[in-house]
């Protein structure tokens, strides 16, 4: 009982396809802050912040495995359409709970600062 295992995966319109290189490089890509904003959170010992965006990093890598596998039943373009829904949430979540849970004397005093610091004076010339 000889089976072919191997799945062909639909072809998208265009030059979006699937390839394993720019898939998985393209989600590790652009969730890869999750994973070390999680080591940044766990080292200074904020546990809840590190926890929650861990499991964020990890379930957009589940999702892009399970699309993978799903690869022969799923569009490229739907494939990376759910990746993208699934970061555009998780990455409001995670700003929040970093942004509650931190201690404000440094976080709120550092974004601050950068975010909302005047311009410097203009210096005119004698």
């Amino acid at each position: 009982m000889n089976q072919h295992t191997h799945q062909s995966a639909r072809r998208g319109k265009g030059r979006l396809q699937w390839e394993p290189r720019g898939w998985f490089g393209g989600i590790i890509g652009g969730s890869s802050w999750l994973a070390f904003g999680s080591l940044a959170l766990l080292w200074r010992g904020e546990l809840f912040s590190s926890f929650v965006s861990g499991v964020s990093w990890l379930l957009v890598l589940s999702l892009a495995c399970w699309l993978w596998v799903r690869r022969d039943r799923i569009d490229p373009f739907h494939g990376l359409a759910y990746a993208l829904i699934l970061l555009s949430v998780l990455m409001p979540i995670v700003w929040f709970v970093c942004w509650t849970f931190l201690p404000t004397d440094q976080c709120h005093r550092f974004i601050g600062s950068v975010a909302f610091a005047p311009p410097p004076p203009a210096r005119l010339l004698p």
